[in-house]
């Protein structure tokens, strides 16, 4: 027979994590989809622990009611399997995996779902995973691996690809991420293998809390990203007083967005100061570009180039000759890190004569 204290502790949970979703609407950039899908995911596991308390209800006997234990019970484990596939959709866009890469993932998940929906529809004629006593109490069958397993499997993967990428990272901040990602994912398999052996605790409940809490404290612990965002701005509009051109480049997002172009450089942005589209940037570039030593540089991907010189150091620059009006110029290209953001860093373009 489950502990009253069983429901008192999966309702605390969900209390929880509604102060700590409160509390996030205020650091809340709305221009992240990340931070989006963040609320999205703590108000789905809000009402996983508020089921888990309701099952707890009728587990203790307070509700006495076979029938409703059997079919609460049903509704745990398909909330559970549905939570596992939101869990890991997020992880994959918190770290950043490209959507191609993210596919197979998240359709193995999602058979995997898909699986045990189909495994609890049969249990409600052959009760192979769990059933029901006369009693009224919870039993266990062997058939509840085949949940357990096949709802931890993809987790397992990831975790195990976290740890690779948290040990290979070469920045700090790279490396935090990927860490509090890992941490993220592995406090709900290790409460979920604490929820097998001890099926009348509410550990998936706790898991699920305290890997929402492990994120919540990584976005907490990135406030003075706002700070650094106002500096930057500050920055950006200290080099637009000097600077023909600056550009900001958000790596993940795939944009990138000019702060600033002077009147002589406009004409030769066909696609306007509002494109974001990083490829319109290369093609301003080869626009001007007069062809010298550092063709190589330009006649390629003006982008990719400036993120693979600034995996060697934060800052870099290259002086090169510009074509602008008929007149050829002496101009510097100057790239540097974004200390705020390790996967964005600035453009700006400057003539030297």
């Amino acid at each position: 027979m489950v502990d009253p204290l069983y429901s008192v502790l999966a309702f605390t949970c969900a209390f929880v994590l509604l102060i700590f979703k409160n509390q996030f609407r205020i650091v809340l950039d709305k221009s992240e989809k990340t931070d989006k899908d963040f609320l999205y995911l703590a108000n789905w596991v809000i009402v996983f622990c508020l089921q888990d308390g309701i099952w707890g209800i009728f587990g203790c006997g307070a509700i006495k009611n076979n029938f409703l234990l059997f079919l609460s019970s049903s509704f745990f484990h398909a909330a559970a399997a549905v939570m596992a596939f939101i869990w890991l959709n997020y992880i994959l866009n918190f770290i950043n995996i490209e959507r191609e890469k993210a596919i197979p993932a998240k359709m193995l998940s999602l058979a995997l779902v898909i699986f045990q929906l189909v495994l609890l529809l049969m249990n409600f004629r052959s009760s192979f995973l769990f059933g029901i006593s006369d009693e009224g109490t919870y039993i266990v069958m062997n058939g509840r691996n085949l949940l357990y397993y096949s709802q931890y499997f993809t987790f397992f993967v990831i975790a195990i690809f976290l740890v690779y990428k948290t040990a290979s990272a070469k920045k700090t901040s790279a490396r935090k991420h990927y860490a509090a990602g890992f941490l993220f994912i592995s406090a709900p398999v290790l409460c979920g293998f604490l929820q097998r052996e001890f099926p009348f605790s509410p550990c998936d409940s706790i898991g699920s809390m305290l890997g929402c809490c492990t994120i919540y404290a990584f976005f907490i612990s990135k406030i003075s990203r706002n700070r650094d965002l106002s500096q930057k701005a500050v920055i950006i509009a200290g080099l637009s007083s000097d600077y023909d051109v600056v550009v900001y480049v958000n790596i993940p997002k795939n944009q990138a967005k000019f702060y600033q172009i002077s009147e002589k450089f406009t004409p030769l942005l066909w696609e306007g100061r509002n494109s974001t589209n990083p490829k319109d940037f290369d093609n301003f570039m080869k626009r001007i570009y007069v062809p010298n030593e550092f063709s190589e540089f330009i006649e390629k991907s003006t982008i990719d180039k400036c993120i693979e010189l600034l995996q060697t150091a934060p800052y870099y620059t290259i002086p090169f000759l510009a074509s602008v009006n008929g007149q050829i110029e002496h101009y510097r290209l100057k790239i540097a890190s974004d200390k705020s953001n390790a996967q964005g860093f600035i453009i700006g373009i400057i003539n030297v004569e």
